[in-house]
């Protein structure tokens, strides 16, 4: 007789939920000895029982049950009368009467292996098993009564669910963890339930179970942030497993009607799974690590397996051929290699492989940049008529021939690569060269105390207007160039009119955009158009608006060629000029002539000397300072070898040939050639001097003085004249030309009518004495003008005799701006600075301002450094603008006309300053030309990572703005 289910308190901490229908059911069947399995026969006979009703059977401290001692299966209970293994009887504790009462318990067991549980007459179970994991299936039914024993108590902290019937594979219940020992059961039915846990719990959810396996060895999968995660993570997750999970009862739930817990067998044979605590569900640790968290399968990744009856389902289409499963776990195998040491990270080989990429485009940029900056520094043009034969791609296939990867970038077809070599690469590679070299300028000149703006505007080939903007500065370094007066071309802007306003605009605007400080200048220097010069609305009044101190400069150059130009206005230098002029183009510009002249010049070896292996007359050129003086010293050298040349022409047929020889077969053009050129050639230094870069204000004008006392002394000597004289005897003896003189008339007005005696005195008052008066009082007023700064000289050593205080007072008031001091500060410093060289002879002391300067400790002496600098600042003149032109006559040439401006003014800054060594990637970090064309929003340098910086080596090398262009 099968024992009935008893009605248990509610003060049990086990708790069930158990129709009432379903224990009356149970009940009825133990009372007419029906197997339990056909318990639905049953059914009818209770449909009309009372609805559920929820039960809390309360287990007794001495509630027995057979144990199975190869699994630790619940057996099924035994009867009141039923004794334990020691042959004591089991006592069964009172029940209430106050409210029905059940104690259910199901045992379920995996398939493979199990037996059902029989029972014997006398209510005792009786177990077998085929192996190890088997599992006792089966019930025990009693009937409602008070004396009924109890079931056998499932061990506390497992998890288990009632079911009537559960015979799903997949989820079996394992009893394999139960945490009781075989022989724990086999030798006591008493059993301790003071830890049985006493919270209530849901229908379908798990209950505790006491366990001595707390779980996996690997984190909680479940828990994991959704970001990234780390490799200590992925490698605990991927590599750790879970060796003794049949040691743990996993919990059951209600999954479709039926009690069903995961078995551990699906962990051993599937390794990828990962199960988590927390949720109560299997997870693919491959996927859910290197997976997509978006893919379209979600499955064991964000959607975990918790449904135990689908499970196979699930693990089959996860494992499916065309599943991305197998990519995962791929990818997780090589993670454990890469950590654990096997083999090298992928990282590491994709980084070679990217670092070789970008040593390979670096190496590709560099080659062009050394093709673009050769091109610039030498002039050569770099574009063609076609892309194909230009000059450019000439060279770099010249320099591919030893280069095997720049070969190989430029044999690629044009379709399936970026070559950087078009047009608009070349101007921004131009452009980023250019800038390099006007960054280290703009630095410099914001070092300096102060600066200088010239100017000047020309017209290029394309008939634009074109401003060249530069700066003359003091730059104090250390070593070996501890001083040295900077003239530096920073570029052309392209101007749009040519009035003082829009001049004055543009060349403030470009200077701010440079980021040069416009507050320091303190002089400006142009020609005398009046658009530049005027007083009230020329450039320079309209930049003393901004910056009252920017002082005008006249250039001395320009003056010394008006001096010359208008002093040449006396009809005899005047008529001498043209003659020249015109002889010089008519052998320069006809080949024929030129071979005539060529000829006769062979015969003659005197003329070879004097010539200096000149083949060709010099023609004047009124911008060219010292054209005239040139083509006039080349006339009167080969005159000889022109009248023989233009005989020859003469009688050849050449009727011009003929007008020009008479026109020079005369006394008067004779004499004025040796006076015009004897004048001419003594303002030759003077003119040098002034296209300086080192040259001041105070030495221009000390020269320019020198020059007009050199005049005066000649004039007054008449040993120089009778030289002169007698040169022109001389040449006109060698074609048998007498010396004459114009018939005197009483009343002359066209031409000069002095009283004279002979030829000599004539042309000496008619000819010499004009010619010096005119020019020396040329050069008196354009040369010599008295500036208020000028007082500042006073401080040079050799002239401190002369600065008293009232000069002080004058010198202070004069550079009062960059004084702040004050007056009485300055007059201490005046104090000392004489007394510093009252210590030091005569010899010794700087005599110019340069030297001066150079010898000046501004620390010691910062208002005396102050003033002198900003003397030495203010230019003499503007040549180094007009040097410019030159350049950007060489550069713009013709059939290089359609360039714009800013490429004129790259290739101009890399041919003005062909010395200094463009920094390409190895050098200032900040400058280099491969860095900041990677950065240019228009085009992305292939280089893939930033650069290696490669600490600068050395500052940048200026030459001598003079050695441009030797001839200007």
């Amino acid at each position: 007789m099968q024992p009935k289910l008893n009605f248990l308190s509610k003060e049990d901490p086990i708790m069930f939920k158990v129709s009432r229908a379903e224990v009356l059911m149970t009940n009825f069947k133990v009372e007419h000895n029906l197997p339990i399995a056909d318990a639905d026969k049953c059914g009818p006979l209770f449909k009309s029982m009372s609805p559920d009703s929820e039960m809390r059977p309360k287990r007794s401290a001495s509630s027995t049950t057979a144990s199975c001692s190869s699994c630790h299966a619940s057996p099924a209970p035994i009867n009141k009368s039923a004794t334990s293994t020691s042959g004591n009887p089991v006592e069964v504790p009172p029940r209430k009467k106050s409210r029905p009462q059940i104690s259910h318990q199901v045992a379920t067991r995996k398939t493979v292996g199990h037996r059902r549980a029989n029972t014997t007459g006398s209510g005792q179970s009786r177990v077998t098993h085929t192996n190890h994991e088997e599992h006792l299936e089966g019930s025990t039914h009693g009937q409602m009564d008070p004396e009924a024993p109890a079931i056998h108590p499932i061990p506390p902290n497992n998890f288990v669910s009632i079911s009537p019937d559960d015979s799903d594979d997949s989820a079996t219940a394992c009893p394999e963890a139960t945490g009781t020992a075989p022989s724990e059961h086999a030798n006591s039915m008493d059993l301790d339930l003071s830890a049985t846990e006493s919270d209530s719990t849901k229908p379908g959810q798990a209950q505790p179970v006491k366990s001595t396996h707390s779980g996996p060895s690997y984190p909680d999968i479940a828990t994991a942030a959704s970001g990234e995660l780390e490799a200590k993570w992925k490698w605990s997750i991927l590599k750790d497993t879970w060796t003794d999970c049949h040691m743990f009862n996993f919990p059951s739930r209600s999954i479709h009607g039926k009690m069903r817990k995961l078995s551990s067998s699906w962990l051993t044979d599937h390794p990828w799974l990962r199960y988590s605590i927390s949720t109560d569900a299997l997870f693919c640790a491959p996927c859910f690590v290197f997976g997509r968290k978006d893919a379209k399968e979600k499955t064991f990744i964000s959607t975990p397996v918790k449904d135990w009856s689908n499970l196979a389902k699930y693990v089959k289409r996860h494992e499916l051929a065309e599943s991305n499963h197998h990519n995962v776990t791929a990818m997780a195998e090589h993670f454990l290699d890469i950590q654990s040491g096997k083999m090298e990270p992928i990282t590491s080989s994709v980084s070679d492989s990217h670092r070789r990429l970008v040593e390979q485009n670096r190496h590709i940029l560099r080659k062009i940049i050394e093709v673009i900056v050769l091109c610039g520094k030498q002039n050569i043009a770099i574009r063609g008529n076609t892309e194909e034969r230009s000059n450019f791609l000439a060279i770099l296939h010249s320099k591919a021939a030893d280069d095997p990867i720049l070969a190989q970038h430029l044999n690629v077809p044009e379709n399936r690569r970026a070559t950087y070599t078009s047009p608009d690469i070349q101007n921004e590679l131009i452009c980023l060269c250019a800038e390099q070299i006007q960054i280290e300028i703009v630095q410099a000149c914001n070092d300096a105390v102060c600066f200088a703006l010239i100017a000047d505007e020309s017209t290029d080939k394309s008939t634009k207007e074109q401003v060249s903007v530069c700066l003359r500065f003091v730059q104090r370094g250390s070593g070996s160039q501890q001083f040295r007066v900077r003239e530096d071309f920073l570029g052309f802007v392209q101007a749009s009119r040519t009035t003082g306003e829009v001049l004055a605009e543009l060349l403030l605007t470009s200077l701010e955009n440079h980021g040069i400080e416009v507050d320091k200048m303190r002089s400006q220097a142009y020609d005398g158009a009046a658009n530049m010069s005027g007083k009230h609305r020329g450039v320079q009044a309209r930049i003393r608006q901004r910056v009252p101190s920017a002082l005008y400069v006249h250039c001395r150059a320009h003056c010394l060629n008006l001096a010359v130009m208008h002093s040449s206005k006396d009809p005899c230098i005047r008529s001498v000029m043209t003659t020249v002029q015109e002889v010089g183009f008519a052998f320069d510009y006809s080949a024929k002539r030129l071979n005539f002249f060529v000829d006769e010049l062979a015969a003659d070896q005197d003329a070879q000397e004097k010539l200096k292996k000149r083949t060709k007359l010099r023609t004047l050129c009124e911008t060219r300072w010292t054209s005239r003086a040139d083509a006039l010293s080349t006339f009167k050298s080969a005159y000889s070898v022109v009248v023989h040349a233009l005989e020859q022409l003469q009688e050849d047929g050449d009727d011009k040939a003929g007008q020009h020889l008479a026109s020079i077969m005369k006394f008067d053009f004779i004499i004025g050639l040796v006076v015009a050129e004897h004048v001419m050639q003594s303002t030759v230094p003077l003119s040098y001097l002034l296209q300086a870069v080192d040259c001041d204000l105070l030495e221009a004008t000390r020269e320019s003085q020198t020059l007009i006392r050199q005049f005066q002394n000649e004039r007054a000597d008449p040993n120089v004249w009778e030289a002169l004289f007698q040169s022109a005897k001389d040449i006109a003896a060698e074609f048998e030309i007498e010396p004459s003189m114009p018939r005197l008339a009483q009343r002359q007005r066209n031409r000069a009518n002095p009283p004279a005696n002979d030829p000599q005195q004539y042309w000496q008052r008619a000819l010499y004495f004009p010619f010096l008066d005119h020019l020396c009082q040329e050069l008196s007023d354009r040369l010599i003008v008295a500036e208020e700064r000028f007082r500042a000289q006073y401080l040079i050593p050799s002239k401190l005799n002369l600065c008293t205080d009232g000069m002080v007072d004058l010198i202070f008031a004069g550079y009062s701006v960059d004084l702040p001091q004050g007056n009485q500060s300055f007059h201490n410093e005046v104090r000392r600075w004489k007394a510093r060289w009252q210590l030091m002879d005569e010899n010794d002391k700087p005599s110019t301002l340069g030297e001066t300067v150079a010898s000046t400790n501004p620390d010691l002496y910062k208002g005396v450094y102050t003033v002198l600098t900003i003397l030495l600042t203010m230019p003499a003149s503007s040549a180094t603008a007009e040097r410019s032109f030159s350049v950007m006559r060489r550069v713009k040439t013709y059939l290089r006309s359609t360039m714009r401006t800013e490429r004129m003014t790259g290739l101009a800054l890399m041919h003005v300053y062909r010395d200094v060594n463009i920094d390409i990637d190895q050098g200032n970090q900040e400058h280099r030309v491969l860095l900041q064309f990677r950065s240019l929003q228009f085009g992305t340098c292939p280089v893939g990572t930033p650069p290696v910086w490669i600490p600068s080596l050395e500052p940048l090398q200026f030459r001598d703005p003079s050695s441009w262009d030797n001839s200007s």
